[in-house]
């Protein structure tokens, strides 16, 4: 084994290990992103893809297309806070879930001056 094919093995690895972690955390944009760095790997190595990874591959991507899709079009939440004796504002980003927005808020609970409210809203487009 030459060095560069022992390099392209260690990326190949790492590729691997990014793109299982990604999909296991929900992550679908960075699966995508590492999935494609496995394929182009693995080519570079001189192994194209059998049928069964092939299909294997496809069906991941179509659940993660799906899955990202109604990430970007479904219901949005953000979180919001008011300090005592100011009004209502935005505080980051929008969220994609309630959930998400609920942990937000409760890591946040624990940094803010003590008696402002926090409170988690669905955005209305």
């Amino acid at each position: 084994m030459t060095d560069l094919q022992a390099l392209l093995e260690a990326d190949l690895a790492e590729a691997e290990r990014k793109a299982w972690d990604a999909l296991a955390r929900w992550k679908f944009w960075m699966f995508g992103y590492h999935a494609a760095d496995v394929i182009k790997i693995k080519r570079r190595l001189g192994r194209g893809a059998n049928r069964s990874s092939r299909s294997a591959i496809g069906i991941v991507m179509l659940i993660a297309s799906y899955a990202a899709a109604a990430e970007i079009t479904g219901p949005r939440w953000q979180l919001w806070e008011q300090p005592p004796g100011q009004d209502w504002r935005p505080r980051g980003k929008q969220l994609g879930t309630s959930t998400a927005c609920d942990l937000d808020a409760a890591s946040l609970a624990m940094v803010v001056e003590k008696g402002t409210r926090i409170a988690c809203r669905r955005v209305t487009p």
